[in-house]
């Protein structure tokens, strides 16, 4: 059995060795992977893929993910704007792959589904979530976004889990 490595943290920060140390420990615990999709006021599509997302309340059904706060998109995300999260399948890697690149031309070849006037839904994922920005919250170095789902649908297929820095099917 390996052997546990515990680290401290003092004060508000982390030193080199342990921010690699806190990454890793958070790599354990594996999750699904979505990308959240929206339109520019100019109607040009955004969309980023994230492995931060979570359920937040039943009543009324709300979501929440995190966004980096250094990211070109945050001004996307204001209070009151629309976003899809779109759960993705084993088989959507490689869409996974590209919305987390630097390629700004995200959605060529990619198919999509639902209104076009809305924020985009990639056709063939596992779940998607339609929402409108209910709050957004400061958290460290990233943003907490959470979203009033207004529409959402589910497919029977199997998802693309992220654990310990790699992307992986079940």
């Amino acid at each position: 059995m390996d052997k546990e490595i515990s680290y401290t943290v003092e004060g508000s920060s982390l030193s080199s060795d342990g921010v690699g140390a806190f990454r890793s420990a958070l790599s354990a615990f594996t999750t699904g992977v979505v990308i959240v999709t929206t339109l520019c006021p100019e109607g040009e599509k955004v969309g980023l893929t994230v492995n931060s997302f979570s359920s937040l309340s039943m009543e009324p059904p709300m979501v929440l993910w995190c966004l980096e706060k250094r990211s070109q998109s945050v001004p996307l995300f204001a209070k009151g704007r629309s976003f899809t999260i779109n759960v993705l399948t084993d088989q959507q890697q490689h869409l996974a792959q590209i919305f987390s690149s630097k390629n700004h031309d995200r959605f060529k070849d990619v198919a999509l589904a639902g209104d076009p006037t809305g924020a985009p839904i990639i056709e063939g994922c596992l779940s998607w979530f339609e929402c409108g920005v209910a709050d957004v919250f400061d958290g460290g170095d990233h943003y907490i976004i959470t979203g009033l789902v207004t529409r959402f649908g589910r497919r029977d297929e199997k998802p693309l889990i992220f654990h310990d820095g790699k992307y992986k099917t079940s």
